[in-house]
């Protein structure tokens, strides 16, 4: 699982250092009710485990990268949280992410 890790939350992305933080970040209840989709960079799912007292991030939901999905959800969130469309010279999915990282920071 390559970092960033992204969580989606109905639209809203935090975007996380490492699968450890990305982790620690999630409440067990949440992941129970379906509140997040996890993404490595390379638009992998990552499969999420409601255990106690921290998440399990435990691997691969897919043998296929969704790419197209997220960064369809990176653009979504971009271009809400800074009111204007993503700069022409962002042309990759790296490069969506790097923005994104730039622009927002990780979560803590």
């Amino acid at each position: 699982m390559r970092p960033p890790i992204v969580l989606d939350e109905h639209g809203d992305i935090s975007l996380f250092p490492s699968v450890d933080a990305a982790a620690r970040y999630l409440e067990p209840i949440d992941v129970r009710n379906g509140e997040y989709i996890a993404y490595d960079s390379a638009g992998f799912l990552l499969k999420l485990v409601p255990t106690e007292p921290v998440v399990s991030i435990s691997g691969y939901l897919s043998d296929q990268p969704h790419q197209d999905q997220l960064e369809q959800v990176l653009s979504s969130f971009v271009e809400r949280a800074s009111g204007s469309p993503i700069p022409a010279e962002v042309t990759s999915l790296e490069g969506l992410l790097a923005l994104c990282v730039r622009q927002f920071g990780y979560a803590e």
